[in-house]
């Protein structure tokens, strides 16, 4: 009926011989006893999950959700980990458009992300975070943690610490100083030029009420060779009351960090 067979751990186990056992698909035993129902259940489960497609029985998949996948097809993706009532619905949907390029229509168990997770999805249902090694500091690791434990259940953090690694052995050592340690509020240079003047420029489009497409062909006339802007653009950029609206607004942001934009921290700023 068995035989010993040899393990990866330091005891012996033992296989039931396949010939010694007979499957028989009945309503219970030819001598009247209930049949053994975690069998019933498991092979009438392996056979739902071969007949719909959707089980995941000779491996898993994993996808990549990054900035590398276009938006498109990383909102599916997230669909299909959720794997929500709504989600499905939605797959449902886009079920062609999804075969032509070759995106399956089943559950997703496994997204490859960045370590802040793209787009911020929120993924509710999710219970349990791996993190193949230790956050640099405790607001990463609260920010990584916190995907899972959204809806307010428990939720599991399991961390790898490197062993060469001597960030990772001194954070494994002292795991109460990762976990419960001081999250410091992020700095920003408020005399930081690049900063102020993308901030101003941002005023400049706001205030143009222009909306910009999201591809430069439709901003950037690609036929000239000085690629100037689009004509339509140039024209909202040129309307005769948007420097008097704009200069307002970038005077108003100028005024807000005035004391940080001393002749030491922000000469390029003494002649604003």
């Amino acid at each position: 009926m068995v035989r010993a067979v040899g393990t990866s751990f330091d005891v012996e186990g033992w296989r039931l011989a396949a010939n010694a056992i007979r499957l028989v698909e009945a309503e219970g035993r030819a001598d009247g006893r209930a049949p053994n129902w975690y069998f019933v259940g498991l092979y009438r489960s392996l056979a739902d999950a071969l007949a719909s497609g959707t089980g995941f029985l000779f491996g898993l998949e994993g996808r990549e959700h990054t900035a590398q996948v276009d938006q498109t097809r990383r909102q599916w993706r997230e669909w299909r980990f959720r794997w929500g009532t709504e989600d499905r619905e939605r797959l449902a949907e886009a079920k062609d458009e999804m075969r032509q390029v070759g995106e399956p229509g089943v559950p997703l168990p496994a997204l490859f992300c960045y370590p802040t997770m793209e787009l911020g999805v929120d993924i509710s249902a999710l219970n349990a975070v791996y993190l193949r090694n230790m956050p640099p500091t405790p607001a990463n690791y609260a920010q990584r943690s916190g995907r899972a434990g959204r809806s307010g259940q428990a939720a599991l953090v399991v961390a790898y610490c490197a062993a060469q690694g001597p960030h990772d052995q001194y954070y494994f050592e002292r795991p109460e100083a990762m976990v419960s340690g001081i999250v410091r509020p992020p700095a920003i240079e408020l005399a930081n030029r690049d900063l102020v003047r993308a901030h101003l420029h941002a005023i400049w489009l706001a205030e143009s009420a222009k909306e910009l497409a999201a591809d430069i062909p439709h901003v950037l006339d690609l036929t000239s060779e000085a690629l100037p802007v689009q004509e339509e653009v140039a024209h909202a950029f040129a309307a005769p009351d948007l420097k008097t609206r704009a200069a307002a607004a970038m005077r108003r942001v100028l005024d807000s960090i005035d004391a940080e934009l001393t002749p030491a921290a922000a000469p390029w700023a003494t002649d604003r």
